[in-house]
């Protein structure tokens, strides 16, 4: 559960916080699985949206968030 203190982005919605809590417990492979169905899910909105990015663009942003952050891999999910 959330409490006031809380930081993390997802501690607001109850049900989304176990559900990370649970993919944080689950082995790597796991955890791969998911990450790979969110990006796919992500494409195929970009694809019927139209607003499909390059790979290229993609890299160009993370690598930008990435210059920006100092510590761009402090949580589990990052990586």
């Amino acid at each position: 559960m959330s409490s006031p203190k809380s930081q993390r982005w997802y501690d607001q919605d109850p049900v989304l916080c176990q559900a990370l809590e649970s993919l944080r417990q689950a082995c790597d492979k796991y955890q791969a699985q998911v990450a790979l169905n969110i990006i796919m899910i992500i494409v195929e909105h970009q694809i019927e949206t139209r607003t499909l990015n390059s790979v290229d663009d993609l890299v160009n942003t993370l690598q930008s968030s990435q210059e920006q952050t100092q510590e761009y891999y402090r949580r589990w999910y990052d990586v």
